[in-house]
């Protein structure tokens, strides 16, 4: 017996193919996983030169690149145009009416009625583009939500770069990568941001045939106030100052001298609207308006307080009584207490993203506070962030909103801890205007997302 039997020729042959093709298929692992770490590297350094230009301090958008501009304005336009034609039920431009709820902002006097907001059915609301590219940025702002929302693509090429530094991308490009993670970390911000802001669905004209800005053009955001019965409405200017680093000398005098005050508080009341049916000098609707006016002339905390005990008191039904006037209505303490705990918890969430951006700052931007004012409805209450004509990449962030909730979040509990008598309208005249007003892969996925944001380069 042949203890030692020699391997057949055909055997031996299938042995050496195998080992040839384990050989190639070795090479051929080795060289593409060469060719993937140097088209890595290029391509992450391409993206990384290009995001280097998204992330300094400065104005979201380039107001001189008007390339951009015009690409940012597009798609708005184009957003606006697929949105409205997938609802069936939503009204003609021409046919909008004037908001009755805005309370601060462009057009909220009756001096300046035909620049104001639009309600457009069923819950819509249309903004006036603000001229001097303050229209733009704030659509570039909306655009730059609207892609985070959207944005939900790991990127491979970031993480090799970062994981593998020493194979693909070198020390001095390591500045780049941080630039990257800065985008990424702006992204997440703004994904998150996405809750505390009225919805956002493009840019519309009533000039069918404009594709360019103008008078008649609006952005096209959902009606904050749609599912409240009687809307009380509070517009609280944020920020210890409203002006920008570079505004000229006469524009921060003029944004100082508005309201000093604004850098103690940290806020300043652009504009209320209460339901107050009783009250004489409310309207037939049964609400009294305040205008800008009245929260300048707010001076001291105490005075300060009383503006927030006007505003969420609740009332009983309306009298026809002349002489009825505020000292003669007791707030329902248990239903304003309830109303204020929850703006507390909505506040707190608010506040927590603002503790955690260092990446935004919003000058001139507003707190919009929406309670239920009708007593036969629920407590319900909410808090809104508007007006991003402003916004500003800061890698300090923006203290002075910060500080504003702060300071309005110890103003409330105050009023919880502490309740004082409410002051009469009397009480509360010195301080008024002269209106209460009744009235495909993971490189394609990472040069898509830096070709949507790009515009936004400053």
């Amino acid at each position: 017996m042949d203890l030692f039997p020699r391997r057949s020729a055909s055997s031996g042959i299938v042995s050496d193919k195998s080992a040839c093709v384990l050989l190639l298929s070795s090479s051929l692992v080795l060289f593409t996983w060469s060719m993937i770490n140097w088209k890595v590297k290029r391509d992450v350094k391409e993206l990384a030169d290009q995001v280097q230009k998204m992330v300094r301090d400065g104005p979201m958008i380039n107001k001189y690149d008007k390339n951009s501009m015009t690409k940012i304005l597009n798609a708005g336009f184009n957003r606006a145009m697929k949105w409205m034609s997938l609802q069936h039920n939503i009204e003609p431009i021409h046919e909008a009416r004037p908001l009755l709820t805005q309370v601060g902002g462009h057009g909220a006097s009756l001096q300046e009625a035909s620049e104001g907001f639009l309600s457009l059915a069923p819950d819509y609301v249309l903004k006036p583009l603000q001229s001097a590219n303050r229209g733009l940025r704030e659509v570039a702002f909306y655009e730059a939500l609207k892609m985070a929302e959207d944005s939900k693509r790991d990127l491979v090429p970031l993480w090799l770069a970062i994981f593998d530094r020493g194979h693909i991308i070198s020390e001095a490009d390591l500045a780049q990568v941080a630039s990257y993670r800065r985008m990424r970390k702006e992204i997440n911000l703004l994904r998150r941001l996405s809750n505390f802001t009225a919805s956002y669905y493009g840019v519309v004209s009533s000039d069918s045939n404009s594709a360019a800005p103008s008078s008649s053009s609006y952005l096209l955001l959902n009606d904050l106030t749609m599912d409240y019965s009687k809307p009380c409405v509070l517009d609280l200017k944020m920020g210890r100052q409203t002006y920008e680093p570079d505004a000229s000398k006469t524009k921060k005098s003029n944004e100082i001298n508005k309201y000093p005050q604004q850098l103690h508080f940290g806020f300043r009341i652009a504009g209320m609207r209460v339901y107050d049916p009783s009250n004489s000098s409310s309207d037939l609707n049964g609400f009294m308006t305040f205008s800008s006016r009245y929260g300048t002339t707010l001076h001291l905390e105490s005075e300060v307080l009383n503006a927030f005990r006007l505003f969420f008191k609740h009332t009983q039904q309306r009298s026809n009584s002349p002489e009825k006037n505020l000292s003669q209505i007791r707030p329902r303490r248990d239903s304003s207490e309830r109303t204020i705990q929850h703006l507390l918890y909505a506040l707190h969430s608010i506040q927590r993203w603002f503790e955690e951006n260092d990446m935004l700052c919003f000058k001139s931007s507003s707190l919009l506070i929406m309670y239920e004012g009708d007593m036969g409805q629920n407590d319900r209450i909410d808090a809104k962030m508007i007006d991003f004509g402003h916004v500003r990449r800061d890698s300090n962030g923006d203290k002075g909103f910060l500080y504003g909730l702060k300071m309005l979040t110890n103003l409330l509990n105050l009023m919880l801890s502490k309740p004082k008598k409410l002051e009469t309208v009397n009480d509360l005249t010195p301080h008024q205007p002269a209106g209460i007003a009744g009235t495909t892969g993971a490189i394609a996925d990472a040069e898509n997302l830096v070709n949507e944001f790009l515009p936004l380069a400053s």
